[in-house]
Order: structure tokens, then sequence, then C-alpha cells
């Protein structure tokens, strides 16, 4: 029995590794080819995998389904309420922004007042946020923009003129991250994938197949000269 996930890693690696085992091929060939007067202007043999198609039968043995039932819940309206807080003080740090206390408590009452709305359908009111975690944090995130406009429209110079368009989607987007770190990671899914314990299961009705289409994206090195004059190399799209 393994997880689904390193099942299919394997496959991937494998095929990882055929392509470079491929290529020290080539270039053993190529010093072959570089020896010989009469080979030296032959092209050089090197094979490429365009596309793999790959179908494995699995039995699907085991998923950890209160796992599953606790990823899929939705984040509680407290949690998600603080993180709206940490992600407004990191990005007013970032900025070097300090907002009066009397802003930052009104912009604190308006987000509560909005809480207090999406918690209504949950009793008591710690429970998750019916609506689910995806709309509660564009409502919360809208009430949040709508007040942070109103600052920059009213008192730009609490904001020091900042594009405040480019600030909203910044803390849009710290704000996501933080929720999918805060969220239990889904749950492995366990599989068997032995030829004997499938045949063991009997029944075709048992036996999940998946079909793969894999495309191969190359990298290679190239070098590249910073502002400064340095040079560097990166790995880039072939």
């Amino acid at each position: 029995m393994v997880k689904l996930r390193d099942y299919i890693g394997l496959i991937l690696s494998e095929l990882t590794a055929a392509r470079a085992q491929s290529d020290v091929e080539s270039l053993r060939m190529a010093e072959l080819y570089s020896t010989n007067k009469l080979m030296r202007d032959f092209p050089i043999p090197r094979l490429r995998i365009q596309n793999v198609e790959i179908t494995t039968p699995v039995v699907i043995d085991k998923v950890d389904e209160k796992a599953l039932a606790a990823a899929q819940k939705p984040l509680e309206i407290g949690v998600l309420r603080k993180s709206i807080d940490e992600v407004l003080a990191s990005n007013l740090k970032k900025k070097g922004l300090s907002l009066p206390a009397e802003k930052v408590s009104l912009i604190k009452k308006s987000l509560d007042d909005k809480t207090t709305v999406l918690s209504k359908p949950a009793v008591p009111s710690t429970r998750s946020v019916e609506i689910g975690t995806e709309d509660a944090t564009d409502e919360l995130s809208g009430e949040l923009d709508n007040q942070l406009r109103k600052i920059g429209e009213k008192e730009p110079a609490l904001l020091k003129n900042i594009e405040i368009e480019s600030f909203l989607q910044d803390m849009r987007k710290d704000l996501k991250a933080k929720i999918i770190s805060l969220k239990p990671p889904t749950p492995s899914v366990e599989v068997l994938i032995n030829s004997s314990q499938i045949k063991e299961m009997g029944l075709k009705e048992a036996i999940t197949y998946f079909k793969f289409t894999i495309t191969e994206n190359a990298m290679e090195w190239t070098e590249y000269q910073t502002s400064t004059g340095e040079k560097k190399e990166k790995l880039v799209p072939e």
C-alpha cells in the first residue's frame, strides 16, 4: 500500500531519469563520433521524449474520511477575522505606514459589524461560516477595501499617496496565502499497485485506471549579466 501522490511522483521521476540516462548516452556517442574522421560529420543521435501515454491500474484502499472532512470544512469566522487584522498590519508596515488609532478602530469596527452579519447563520457564532471561506473572505476583504479607499480619498496624507489599488491587491494576495497556510492539508489517498494485490481483489469494478499523457518540457542553463556587470547562470525553458 502506497500513497497515490508518491506513486505518480515515482512514475514522473523514472521518466526524468530515463531522459537523463539517454542524454548521458548521447554524450558518449558524441565523444565516439569525434574520434572517428568519417563519423565526425554525421549528426549525433539524441532521443527526446515528446509525449508519453501511461495507463496504470490501482485499487483505492483507504482515505482518511475525518481528515478529508476537516480539510473541506470552512475556516472559522473568528480565525478569518483575526487573519485580516494581521495582514493589514503587516502590509502597512511594509509600506512604512502607521494609521492613527482612531482610524484603525473605525476599520476594525466596520469589519466586526460585517463579521457579525456573516456569523448569523451559525449558532453559536464560533462555528464555521456557512457561506464558505472564499465568500466570507471576499465579503470582509471588500469591506476593508472600502474603508481604506475612504481614507485615501479624504486623507491621502495618511497613506502617503501610495497607489491604493496596488496596495489592496497585495493585501488580497497575502490574505489568500495566509488562509491556505491555516487550512489543514488534504489527506493522502492510499492505493494498492502490485499486480498480485490487484488480482486478489477479484472484482474488476474495484480497479481504478489512471491515464496520463505526459509532455516533456526541457530546461537548459543560460548565462546572463546583471545590472552591476556580474555574470550569473539560471535555468530557462529550452
